[in-house]
């Protein structure tokens, strides 16, 4: 039984030797297939969960959006400031469009309106409301053509009563040489409300255009044989009994009475005085002819440059902002009174301008 015993434990032993040679063979087969053996078990390596990165890419992402949000609504905020930029300009020996009201054409009968769809009726309404005229309409007498320009010119504004700068609007326009950026109270008072501010501005505007027809008739009577008229009583007769529209919208003060004098005195005359040019200009009139300083001149400069004009005419008052603000490609003159501007005007239609005053700093 001993030796039996004996016998069982050889087998045990041997059946252990195989099982170890048996490993020693896995992990042979692991060294050869892998190149070496792992010194212990394999483990997971922890890694940064995806979940815990998500939540914190939102969290970045909803904060850009509200900052977005936050910022465009600060921008979006009215200021306490008005910005101005160059306006549209306007020949006043050209024409403008007026509504069929003001120019007084008829809208379609009830009759006709039967024979016609809507359709139809439509576009007659639409190309009756866009009826053309002349700026300056002139009855009772005899009036002549231009075949040059002269070109008022404008300033558009935001910030104004009713019409409020958002405050990325005056950020940009900062930055834009083309543009100005002040406060309201150098414009209008604080009170001033959208109506008062229109009102005021229709008000200079009328007694400008009531100023500018005054003083061009009175002009051309007193120049009436040197402007080839004649000294007749039916001449001064028919002059005084003109009648003189000014017609024009959306563009409000007295800064355009020059102009619209200079106008007139050309359409009442025979000779062209423009002589082809386009000439801009800007400046008030007063009752005794003077030619009286306004804002935004080099604005409006800029204006008359972008639409090609290639002369202007500046109130001598006004000399200060000109000088070193003139745009590339303009000739700028002074003028003191409608004779200066009057004469200006000649000599830069005969090509007789290297005479006139130029600006100059006092």
């Amino acid at each position: 039984m001993k030796q039996m015993h004996n016998n069982s434990a050889q087998s045990a032993k041997n059946s252990r030797s195989s099982g170890e040679m048996a490993a020693d063979s896995s992990r042979e087969s692991a060294v050869t297939a892998g190149g070496s053996a792992p010194a212990f078990p394999r483990a997971s390596v922890p890694t940064m969960n995806s979940s815990r990165r998500t939540p914190g890419r939102h969290r970045r992402l909803v904060l850009t959006c509200v900052l977005a949000v936050v910022m465009l609504l600060l921008s979006l905020q009215p200021t306490a400031l008005v910005i101005e930029l160059p306006g549209p300009t306007a020949d006043v020996l050209g024409t403008v469009e007026v509504s069929a009201s003001a120019s007084g054409a008829e809208s379609v009968s009830e009759k006709e309106s039967k024979s016609v769809s809507e359709k139809e009726r439509a576009k007659d309404s639409a190309t009756k409301s866009a009826t053309k005229t002349d700026i300056i309409s002139i009855s009772g007498i005899r009036t002549y053509k231009q075949k040059g320009q002269l070109r008022l010119v404008t300033v558009s504004s935001t910030g104004v009563p009713g019409y409020p700068a958002p405050a990325a609007a005056a950020l940009w326009a900062w930055f834009d040489p083309r543009m100005a950026v002040m406060p309201q109270e150098v414009v209008y008072s604080v009170d001033t409300t959208p109506q008062d501010f229109k009102k005021e501005g229709d008000e200079e505007m009328t007694t400008a255009q009531d100023t500018a027809s005054k003083v061009a008739v009175e002009y051309v009577k007193n120049h009436a044989q040197e402007l080839g008229l004649g000294e007749s009583a039916s001449s001064i007769s028919a002059l005084s009994s003109a009648k003189i529209q000014l017609h024009i919208d959306d563009i409000g003060g007295p800064s355009a009475g020059m102009m619209y004098t200079l106008g007139i005195i050309a359409k009442l005359t025979p000779a062209d005085e423009t002589g082809g040019q386009k000439i801009a200009g800007t400046g008030t009139i007063e009752k005794d002819g003077t030619v009286g300083r306004i804002g935004g001149i080099q604005l409006k400069m800029l204006g008359a440059q972008r639409d090609g004009a290639r002369y202007f005419l500046a109130p001598e008052g006004n000399c200060d902002e000109v000088v070193g603000h003139i745009p590339p490609g303009l000739e700028v003159y002074s003028v003191k009174t409608i004779d200066d501007a009057y004469a200006a005007v000649k000599a830069i239609g005969s090509g007789q301008a290297s005479g006139l005053t130029r600006c100059a700093v006092k």
